[in-house]
């Protein structure tokens, strides 16, 4: 008897801890200051509990209050002594089948993002596995013109995480803030 229950236990154990491994998406690699996307899939991953948007009829739709979203996220994005950004922009994009919050600095030709998560039709910022919130901003590049559309991005690949699309012009740079109490 005592052996079928530690059994039991163990088998319970197990399926209870393969079932969670992938719950938290870690997104740190060996270097904590670069955000690195560890699961191609963020619907089982920790969000905070303000709703950011929402996806209605295939359409993305901003709910929060955009003059909030855009003070928040140049607070924290200005601590950064490496960025100066101003959002002229802020839009909800699908990259790569990931939901993201995407803001645009026209006047310094940055561009940075938040991973969200969808969740019974609301989009959510996605936590980081040590709690906080992190975005990705992609500057530098002096490009312009219709040509120059699409570069110096942040994208994302499933398997080494975040980059930025090339530019003609300048040199981007991807930096990445983490802020333990969210971004937004």
């Amino acid at each position: 008897m005592k052996k079928a229950l530690l059994l039991l236990s163990v088998v319970l154990l197990v399926s209870f801890i393969s079932s969670c491994e992938n719950r938290d998406v870690n997104p740190f690699d060996e270097n904590p200051s670069d955000v690195q996307l560890k699961s191609n899939s963020n619907e089982n991953s920790d969000c905070f509990q303000e709703v950011i948007g929402e996806l209605s009829q295939g359409e993305y739709l901003i709910t929060k209050s955009t003059i909030e979203i855009k003070t928040k996220w140049e607070d924290v994005l200005n601590k950064n002594n490496d960025l100066s950004v101003v959002l002229d922009e802020i839009t909800i994009v699908n990259i790569n089948g990931y939901h993201i919050l995407k803001g645009v600095d026209l006047t310094n030709h940055s561009v940075s993002i938040i991973p969200l998560v969808l969740k019974d039709g609301k989009l959510y910022e996605m936590k980081a596995a040590p709690g906080g919130g992190y975005t990705v901003t992609c500057s530098g590049c002096t490009s312009t013109g219709a040509s120059s559309s699409g570069e110096c991005e942040p994208q994302i690949n499933p398997q080494n995480g975040y980059y930025c699309t090339d530019c003609s012009e300048g040199k981007c740079t991807k930096t990445t803030t983490y802020d333990p109490s969210g971004i937004l």
